[in-house]
């Protein structure tokens, strides 16, 4: 899914697709630091994964505490 998420938005954006399949890939900047020489779309690859990293630490405890409310509510209407 990632890789044509990727392809889809080099088509809308004129990008290289290579630079933003690796940039939706959890693991492609490992991938990108390790090659000898690395692809131009590094920067854009780290960018990517910095913004992945912010949004998961920003909203992973609104989002754990809207599911345990959830679940909280539905656990009460069993009872």
């Amino acid at each position: 899914m990632s890789a044509g998420f990727g392809w889809v938005l080099a088509q809308v954006f004129a990008l290289e697709p290579a630079t933003l399949v690796l940039g939706l890939h959890r693991v492609a900047l490992r991938r990108c630091a390790s090659r000898r020489r690395p692809p131009a779309g590094v920067p854009l690859v780290t960018a990517f994964h910095v913004t992945r990293v912010v949004v998961l630490l920003l909203c992973t405890a609104p989002l754990f505490a809207r599911v345990r409310t959830w679940r909280e509510r539905k656990r009460g209407e069993r009872r």
